[in-house]
C-alpha cells in the first residue's frame, strides 16, 4: 500500500484523513518485486480533507458472536464450569465456533483521485493485476511481469522450449490475441537477428496459437 505525497485535500484545504482507492496499472507495475502483493490487490491513500472524504462505499453486515457450544455462556459473558460457577478459561470449542470476520477489501475505483467527483460503490468490480508468484523460479516470476497469461505459467516453460521459444530474444511484452482464423494465440516482438542493415535489431511479431483457457 503507497501514500501519496500530496500534503493538500484536492480543494486545497489541509489534510485530515484518507481513503483507498486501486493502484493504477502503471502504480502497480512501479511496485518492487518483493513488495507486490501475491494476490494482485493493490491500493494507493488519497489524503483528504474532512468535509470531502467520500465516506464508505460498502456494507458489511455486523459478525455476531456465537455461544459457547461447550457450556451455552452467552457473548459477553465467561464460560462456566459444571457447577455453574466462573470459569477463568474459555473452553476451547469457544473461539472455533466464532463466525470469522468479514474483512473489507473493497477500495475506490483506479481513477477515483478526487472525492468531489466520486461516484465509487461497493459493487464496482477491482481491477486484474498479475499477482507476484510465491515459490516460483526466476523464469517464472519474469514471465508473470511480461503479462504471459497466469493460468499457463505452470507449464510456461515447457510451452516455450516447445516452440523453440528463447525468453531472452522476446521484446516488450505477452499479449493475448487470435490468429488468422480466430484462435486465442498469444502475440509478442520476438528478436530474429542482429541488424536489419541499419543498426537495428530485426524483430519480428510472432503469433503463437493456444488452447482457450
Amino acid at each position: 500500500m503507497t501514500a501519496t505525497s500530496v500534503d493538500t485535500c484536492p480543494c486545497g484545504a489541509p489534510v485530515e484523513a484518507a481513503y483507498q482507492r486501486h493502484a493504477t496499472q502503471a502504480e502497480y507495475d512501479a511496485l518492487p518485486e518483493g513488495l507486490r502483493p501475491i494476490d494482485g490487490h493493490a491500493t494507493i491513500a488519497v489524503r483528504v480533507c474532512g468535509d470531502c472524504h467520500p465516506g464508505t462505499i460498502c456494507r458489511h453486515p455486523d459478525t455476531t458472536p456465537a455461544p459457547c457450544p461447550r457450556c451455552k455462556a452467552e457473548p459477553g459473558t465467561q464460560c462456566v464450569k459444571p457447577d455453574g460457577s466462573p470459569r477463568p478459561a474459555e473452553h476451547r470449542e469457544r473461539a472455533a465456533a466464532q463466525p470469522a470476520p468479514d474483512v473489507c477489501r473493497h477500495a475506490h475505483q483506479e481513477t477515483c483521485t478526487d472525492p468531489r467527483a466520486c461516484a465509487c460503490t461497493g459493487d464496482d468490480q477491482p481491477p486484474a493485476r498479475a499477482p507476484r508468484i510465491v515459490g516460483q523460479p526466476p523464469e517464472g516470476q519474469r514471465l508473470a511481469d511480461l503479462g504471459f497469461p497466469p493460468a499457463m505459467l505452470p507449464v510456461a516453460l515447457g510451452w516455450l522450449a516447445q516452440r523453440g521459444i528463447d525468453l531472452a530474444l522476446v521484446r516488450g511484452g505477452f499479449r493475448s490475441g487470435y490468429t488468422q482464423d480466430n484462435q486465442p494465440a498469444i502475440l509478442f516482438d520476438y528478436a530474429t537477428g542482429q541488424d536489419d542493415g541499419h543498426g537495428h535489431e530485426q524483430v519480428e511479431l510472432r503469433i503463437e496459437p493456444i488452447e482457450a483457457q
